[in-house]
């Protein structure tokens, strides 16, 4: 309670979108740099809190609406897979693997044409949510 996380996100016409993270402990930045071409593959790499350590993300997308991620993380050797599926109707559910074996996090995204959308996240804490909403213009 009373801990907030921050993400600002600022994406180009280029496919290329940078999303800084300002988590709950204060003076901490999370930065992550997206590139998505237009053939569907994106790689996110996230410099995380702690110095020379490295996470990162590759994002495969099909014109299904379905794509997966794979995130390696500082961990070395342990992996957090990401499943993501998008409907039409702007609704898109991300399942989300951790490292601790037999736990799950889950993503509830909704997107509406006003370009503004809400995310909820069932960490794996039962019981607990942490929710976010994104509002993105034209201008990107």
């Amino acid at each position: 309670t009373g801990s907030t996380i921050s993400e600002t996100t600022t994406t180009s016409s280029i496919g290329t979108g940078t999303t800084t993270i300002t988590p709950e402990q204060t003076g901490s930045t999370i930065s992550e740099t997206t590139t998505t071409p237009s053939i569907g593959t994106g790689t996110t790499t996230i410099t995380p809190e702690q110095t020379g350590s490295t996470i990162s993300e590759t994002t495969t997308t099909s014109s299904t609406g379905t794509g997966t991620t794979t995130i390696t993380p500082e961990q070395t050797g342990t992996t957090i897979s990401e499943t993501t599926t998008t409907s039409s109707t702007g609704t898109g559910t991300t399942t989300i693997t951790p490292e601790q074996t037999g736990s799950t996090m889950s993503e509830t995204t909704t997107t509406s044409s006003t370009g503004t959308g809400t995310t909820t996240i069932t960490p794996e804490q039962t019981g607990s949510t942490i929710s976010q909403t994104t509002t993105t213009s034209s201008t990107g």
